[in-house]
């Protein structure tokens, strides 16, 4: 007696395969997501030695981590019941906006770092989430025209099920980008702490003047000569009353200054710290692209100078107009 023919292994339909590339191109989605956003700097400082806080990003900036990360686990889980309509409408709708976004960053990455190895395998993650994000969007828009192709028509069906679901939350996740960027992504107030910090530095410029004509003793050797004197007691070489009091602790709106005086004169006057015959003093971001862009720089000569990138300003940068 003949042994029976061996059952062929069974297959997926072409709808169902796409079906589950797009599942498993969520979840790698959601788990770069949180790779690009927490484990990418922790990587970077426990292989480099590098301190946190060159990497550490407030908990505010990462309010949105938890949120993004449901949608994508909602729409893998919704799409583990096998072959419905919305969650295909989900997929699609989340991955073409996701990836919108993640080629905009990509390309600003690519224009903010320089070329080499390290910046490459740092900007890994977002790449792959980039292709992730592109898979799902494929996936998604395969799986209705793969089933058009056995059933004959059905993929006009399926769009024209799954065109409100798609336009519904491309339309929710985009006002809540913008209502994010606006509310707690968005640098805030960057033209007034700009303008802020160059007004300070020309305040430090015209009290170092005024200091120098008042008591002929050079410009003053830092910053705390120029504040306020002591409550009951005028204002004297030691404590010239001539600039804000916030200006001494060296931040201000979101700006920090650095006073740096240059040789000491060569006759002192008595009873007076001994002054200088030159100076620097630049303003310079807390945080760049948070609090402000613009460094400045000044000196004795009283020409405002700028620059927009992360450093500080120094005299060979252009001057403000």
């Amino acid at each position: 007696m003949g042994t029976a023919p061996e059952a062929p292994l069974p297959t997926l339909s072409p709808p169902l395969r796409r079906l589950r590339w797009l599942r498993r191109a969520t979840l790698a989605a959601a788990a770069l997501i949180v790779v690009h956003s927490v484990g990418r700097p922790l990587a970077v400082v426990l292989l480099l030695g590098l301190p946190w806080s060159e990497f550490a990003r407030p908990a505010r900036e990462l309010l949105w981590l938890p949120p993004v990360v449901a949608v994508y686990v909602f729409v893998w889980w919704r799409l583990r019941a096998g072959w419905n309509r919305p969650g295909l409408a989900l997929g699609f709708a989340v991955g073409i906006v996701g990836f919108v976004i993640t080629v905009f960053q990509l390309l600003d990455e690519l224009s903010r770092f320089p070329s080499y190895w390290l910046a490459y395998v740092w900007m890994a993650p977002l790449a792959l989430l980039t292709l992730a994000q592109a898979a799902m969007v494929v996936s998604a828009l395969g799986a209705p025209y793969a089933l058009g192709r056995e059933e004959g028509g059905a993929a006009r069906r399926v769009w024209q099920t799954m065109k409100p679901t798609v336009f519904g939350v491309v339309g929710v996740v985009l006002a809540g980008l913008i209502l994010s960027y606006n509310f707690a992504l968005r640098p805030r107030g960057f033209p007034a702490n700009e303008s802020t910090a160059a007004g300070s530095l020309r305040t430090i410029n015209t009290a170092a003047v005024v200091y120098n004509d008042t008591y002929k003793n050079g410009f003053p050797p830092n910053l705390s000569v120029l504040g306020p004197p002591p409550a009951a007691s005028e204002p004297s070489c030691q404590a010239a009353d001539l600039i804000d009091p916030t200006l001494l602790t060296g931040e201000k709106n979101g700006y920090a200054f650095v006073y740096t005086p240059g040789p000491p004169v060569g006759d002192p006057v008595a009873g007076c710290p001994v002054g200088v015959e030159s100076y620097t003093v630049s303003a310079r971001p807390l945080r760049y692209e948070k609090t402000g862009v613009r460094s400045f720089f000044s000196d004795e000569s009283a020409v405002l100078r700028w620059t927009p990138e992360d450093r500080a300003a120094t005299v060979n940068d252009e001057p403000v107009q």
